[in-house]
């Protein structure tokens, strides 16, 4: 009698652990599995809640990011049971929310370089929802627009002027700029200060600049400047003349320098008193004052390059009455 109750309790005990399962055999939820989603319980109790949807990756594109640019983001899900599946997005910046529901895109104008953006992902079958799984970008650096650069002076420049260059840009970070210059001359390098010396250089010499912006980080494209013609620069008579009198006859000779080197150089008679002549190619100017001319007189010498254009070179000359002679007096240059 005996026996046979234990029996029966071994045998009750052994339905009672088939029907409840052991520890070993209990369904183990997916690696990927949570919390059944709302509203899923009834359906639980009665079917099988089966594995929850899997993100596999969330990326950001593009992945450096830039204000004013939408924001996507790619996201790759997969659901062992094969149902559909929906995604939500929750994004960030800087630690704060500013949009949740299930747009993959976030648009903000207001970035600023440095901003951290996060979106963080989670995916539903409706009855399970998957484990999060994120992404983050960073606003990086923006480089500068160079838009112009100018010369000034600008127009009618002649060898010997002092060019600046001034470049107009502008950065979309707000970051102080610096800039690089490369001077050309006929197509060949010949500086990189702001400023460029002119002088040594001639009529019809072609002179551009080009310029580079930087932050520091990133560069500009280089701009090139408008190119400048070099403009006629007319001869100068180089010093008032030692005279030499001869018989009562002065003879001058005067010398001239043309920075565009030309040669064929023409002297004149601008101002002076009757009976002065100056030969226009050699320079030597000659007078025989008479009697009559006694006393300061005031002249004007001039010299012309090939292109007509030219300089004078003004000085004062006292004749005595009775033997001639240069008053030392302090020249001036005229046009």
């Amino acid at each position: 009698m005996l026996r046979a109750l234990t029996t029966a309790v071994a045998s009750a005990a052994l339905l009672l652990a088939a029907a409840c399962g052991g520890s070993d055999d209990a369904p183990k939820p997916s690696g990927n599995a949570m919390a059944p989603a709302p509203g899923a319980a009834d359906a639980a109790s009665s079917v099988s809640s089966g594995d929850a949807p899997v993100i596999e990756r969330v990326a950001l594109n593009p992945a450096v990011l830039v204000p004013g640019v939408e924001i996507q983001a790619v996201v790759g899900v997969s659901d062992p049971d094969g149902d559909s599946v929906r995604v939500d997005y929750t994004w960030t910046r800087n630690g704060r929310e500013v949009q949740s529901g299930d747009k993959p895109v976030l648009f903000l104008v207001d970035l600023e370089k440095g901003d951290r953006v996060e979106v963080t992902v989670t995916a539903t079958d409706g009855m399970n929802r998957s484990l999060p799984m994120s992404a983050v970008g960073r606003v990086g650096n923006r480089a500068p627009t160079l838009s112009a650069v100018t010369l000034s002076p600008f127009g009618d420049v002649r060898a010997g002027t002092t060019i600046k260059a001034t470049p107009q840009a502008s950065d979309p970070d707000n970051d102080t700029l610096r800039y690089s210059y490369e001077w050309k001359v006929n197509g060949k390098k010949r500086g990189t200060d702001r400023e460029f010396e002119t002088k040594g250089l001639k009529r019809g010499d072609q002179i551009q600049v080009h310029v580079v912006a930087t932050d520091g980080a990133e560069k500009s494209r280089p701009k090139a400047s408008p190119v400048l013609m070099l403009g006629n620069s007319p001869p100068v008579i180089t010093q008032l003349p030692t005279a030499r009198t001869s018989n009562g006859v002065f003879q001058y000779t005067f010398k001239a320098r043309d920075p565009d080197g030309d040669r064929h150089l023409r002297f004149f008679v601008e101002k002076g008193p009757s009976g002065m002549r100056i030969d226009g190619i050699t320079g030597v100017m000659t007078w025989a004052p008479t009697a009559q001319q006694a006393g300061l007189h005031k002249i004007e010498v001039g010299v012309k390059d090939q292109a007509g254009e030219g300089s004078t070179f003004s000085f004062e000359l006292n004749v005595n009455a009775s033997v001639p002679e240069p008053a030392p007096a302090a020249p001036t240059r005229g046009r």
